[in-house]
């Protein structure tokens, strides 16, 4: 109790416009509380995930609102999607501390799904940036989470402002959550990512080129004025003498 009141003074600082009124959570023990990871899924068996006949008015909630409407007393059915790419580094990288955060909501699915299984069912050109963490009640996007994938604070953070569910074990990485993980492969040459360096050089090349040469001009115009001016200076002056 002493830890979940301590988590709770922090994060009730951030204020949300709606939030979900009530999941329908899975039942919590220290079991699964200890062995909770990611459970990663097909592609046959995302379309379960986004099939909800609930509309999309219906599982948002405005805390000053009393008059609660009939569906707001219904359990929704909520979970946390990470998408990532088995290509990528950075989902690599992340993965770990989302294995921790499904330790430490084990109330709480966490599912993840490659990015290109996602792309099949819900396609958007957000999705060229992996890894992303989302938010799914009844089938649909509630929110997204645009902070760093390594922070387990602003990830729980962002569970608690849309949620308002706290984890129920300490917030960490374990030696453990390395281990449940997809098989990544990297190309060893890195073909497009060099093109990708080249055209970034070359263009903050041209960018530094051009800059270069709008100030050579601009100093240029700049010592013409001063020169003009100097004549023209001059000039007055020789016709106020000699008148």
């Amino acid at each position: 109790m002493t830890e979940i009141s301590f988590l709770q003074s922090v994060w009730s600082t951030t204020e949300q416009s709606h939030i979900i009124p009530q999941c329908k959570l899975l039942k919590f023990n220290w079991i699964n509380g200890s062995y909770s990871n990611v459970k990663f899924l097909h592609k046959a068996q995302l379309s379960d995930l986004f099939n909800s006949p609930w509309p999309i008015s219906q599982f948002t909630w405005d805390p000053g609102n009393h008059a609660k409407h009939p569906d707001q007393l219904r359990l929704h059915e909520c979970y946390i999607l990470f998408i990532f790419s088995t290509t990528c580094r950075f989902s690599e990288a992340s993965l770990p501390y989302i294995n921790a955060l499904a330790r430490a909501y084990p109330q709480l699915p966490v599912y993840g799904i490659q990015v290109d299984d996602y792309l099949i069912h819900k396609w958007s050109l957000r999705m060229l940036f992996v890894p992303k963490l989302k938010i799914i009640v009844n089938g649909k996007i509630f929110n997204e989470y645009s902070g760093s994938d390594v922070d387990l604070d602003g990830m729980a953070d962002f569970i608690w402002s849309n949620m308002r569910l706290l984890p129920r074990v300490p917030l960490r990485v374990l030696p453990s959550d390395y281990e449940n993980a997809p098989q990544f492969s990297f190309e060893s040459n890195a073909v497009c990512l060099l093109l990708s360096w080249l055209v970034t050089i070359m263009g903050l090349g041209f960018i530094c080129a051009t800059a270069v040469v709008r100030l050579q001009w601009f100093t240029f115009f700049l010592n013409h004025i001063s020169t003009l001016n100097f004549f023209l200076g001059n000039f007055n002056g020789r016709q106020h003498y000699s008148g």
